[in-house]
């Protein structure tokens, strides 16, 4: 089976105004070759889809998606279309109310794990990335750290995407190495066969991650992905007056 990967990062959709809003035809005539006798297609974004991680800038994203979609399916014969994304620091909703929230982040910053019982208040503000998300793939997804998506190529080959959410401990403000992947959330391929392929994907690079915990969180994470992945995608790092 042939498959196309169409990856974006770091869109920032903020209103109806957003330049990559009105460039649906663009992108589509710019892979539109690479997808020819293609019979699957799989959307990845790898964070920052919106601009402050509101629910109208995720129903914009949707259209722009949906619309993308469309375009495809017109000219293609497309047994399916797949999205994987994974969260990014502006798909954060930040209150200033979140005084829980700062509490524990500075209380967990110098672990290599998190209690599971903080997750759930250190992933809060990323509520509706997971609502945008799940109307996407029509499948229910709870605030996670990390989860896995695996697709079938043909009877010996499969695709795996390994998926981390590097804005756990993201603020309205982070500073570089700040971040941790907890480590409990690592995923592994004990499902895969010598032909497959794993692709992890994630938002900010590594960079972004505290070298400071007890084991190094940043040379942890790092290690993991070269011993584990075939592919890796990641963003964060542009130029905002570029577009």
């Amino acid at each position: 089976m042939k498959l196309s990967i169409l990856r974006f990062s770091d869109i920032h959709i903020k209103s109806s105004d957003t330049a990559l809003l009105s460039r649906v035809d663009a992108i589509y005539r710019a892979c539109k070759t690479n997808i020819n006798e293609t019979m699957k297609v799989i959307i990845v974004v790898t964070g920052d889809i919106a601009w402050a991680g509101n629910q109208d800038e995720y129903a914009l994203a949707k259209l722009f998606f949906q619309e993308l979609s469309s375009k495809i399916r017109s000219e293609h014969y497309i047994n399916s279309i797949d999205y994987v994304f994974v969260p990014g620091n502006h798909d954060c909703a930040f209150s200033d109310q979140e005084v829980i929230r700062e509490c524990i982040l500075r209380d967990q910053s110098k672990a290599d794990d998190i209690h599971k019982e903080l997750v759930e208040v250190s992933l809060n503000p990323q509520k509706n990335f997971w609502q945008f998300y799940s109307e996407m793939v029509n499948e229910e997804y709870e605030p996670t750290i990390s989860y896995k998506k695996s697709f079938q190529l043909s009877l010996d080959k499969s695709i795996h995407f390994h998926c981390y959410n590097t804005s756990l401990f993201s603020m309205k403000h982070e500073t570089v190495g700040s971040l941790i992947v907890p480590k409990s959330s690592f995923l592994y391929s004990t499902d895969t066969a010598k032909e497959d392929i794993v692709i992890s994907i994630y938002h900010h690079c590594t960079g972004w991650l505290s070298p400071n915990t007890v084991e190094n969180n940043k040379k942890l994470f790092e290690n993991h992905l070269f011993k584990t992945s075939n592919i890796i995608m990641c963003g964060h790092e542009h130029q905002a007056d570029l577009h």
